[in-house]
């Protein structure tokens, strides 16, 4: 959450018709291979609309022809026992810290 809070972005972009922002910028998706983008938005999505509302995975990152393990933690933000946004972050990765924010 610090992370997204010190780097807000005014250029954010919008993921699945649901009107979220993205705060800390879209260029920090792009250090994800495809794949790995589409499985973690989809898994975003998930937890947005009910089905899921925390989920742990352990994902690998490609980099340099090598695999690297990175634990991924996704989870929802309340305040006053109301969805506010989603969260996600790679614990080895401290740039990969995102915010998502309802409208």
């Amino acid at each position: 959450m610090n992370g997204a809070i010190n780097a807000c972005n005014p250029t954010a972009i919008v993921f699945f018709k649901f009107n979220k922002e993205e705060i800390t910028g879209a260029h920090v998706m792009s250090v994800f291979h495809k794949e790995l983008q589409l499985h973690i938005l989809e898994q975003v999505r998930f937890i947005l609309i009910g089905i899921r509302a925390e989920l742990k995975d352990t994902l690998l990152i490609s980099k340099s022809d090598k695999e690297i393990p990175v634990n991924l933690t996704i989870s929802r933000v309340i305040l006053n026992q109301k969805l506010i946004g989603i969260s996600f972050s790679c614990w080895r990765y401290r740039i990969i810290e995102l915010i998502y924010t309802l409208l």
